[in-house]
């Protein structure tokens, strides 16, 4: 009985060595067949990166169109008001350098932001009295304006010309027209006491 129960159980054992065997060959064969497809899907997706991005536009604007509008801030005393400009109607001259670069407004696929600054005419103005400040631009038949250039927060030490975020807004149906309203908005971190004249630079970058 002894002898038979060692080979009974030799026998169990090896029985099961071989199914274990069996099941593990089987997963393997599974894990690599499902590697195998997921490295596929993978090499698909990445060729077709490839195939569209070579298909897409260059990233480089056919030209940039600089623009230059003198506004005045008004004094303010309040820090919590949102004090507005806007002024209407400011050409652009862009159908003169379309001209100039040899497009035509049917060419044109995108116009979008680029640098912007406003610049102090007035002497001694200080931009860290601005806690922020948002330019925004419309057609002038439309009174949605879409935001341009931005500056969140003020650094409370800013010295010299205060230099603005470009938005991600699409320009091309606003400065096709040729004139286009501008508005600016703004926070006070402290008052200010006189109007002041300002120079807002700004680039306007033409895609074809």
């Amino acid at each position: 009985m002894i002898k038979i129960s060692k080979y009974l159980i030799s026998t169990l054992h090896y029985e099961h060595f071989l199914f274990s065997r069996v099941l593990i060959e089987r997963y393997e064969r599974y894990y690599m067949k499902l590697r195998l497809k997921e490295l596929s899907i993978l090499t698909v997706a990445i060729c077709y990166i490839f195939l569209f991005s070579g298909c897409s536009k260059d990233e480089e604007p056919r030209f940039s169109m600089p623009v230059e509008i003198t506004v005045f801030l008004d004094k303010g005393f309040s820090t919590i008001e949102t004090y507005t400009i806007e002024i209407y109607s400011v050409p652009n001259q862009i159908h003169t350098r379309l001209a100039q670069n040899g497009m035509t407004a049917d060419q044109v696929t995108s116009i979008v932001a680029g640098r912007g600054q406003i610049i102090p005419v007035t002497p001694n103005v200080q931009y860290r009295l601005l806690n922020n400040l948002v330019v925004n631009a419309s057609s002038v038949d439309d009174d949605n304006f879409n935001e341009m250039y931005y500056n969140d927060f003020v650094e409370f030490d800013h010295e010299g010309n205060l230099e603005l975020l470009s938005s991600i807004s699409e320009l091309k149906d606003i400065m096709l027209d040729g004139v286009f309203d501008l508005q600016v908005k703004y926070n006070l971190r402290q008052s200010l006491l006189t109007v002041t004249e300002h120079k807002l630079r700004f680039d306007l970058l033409i895609y074809d």
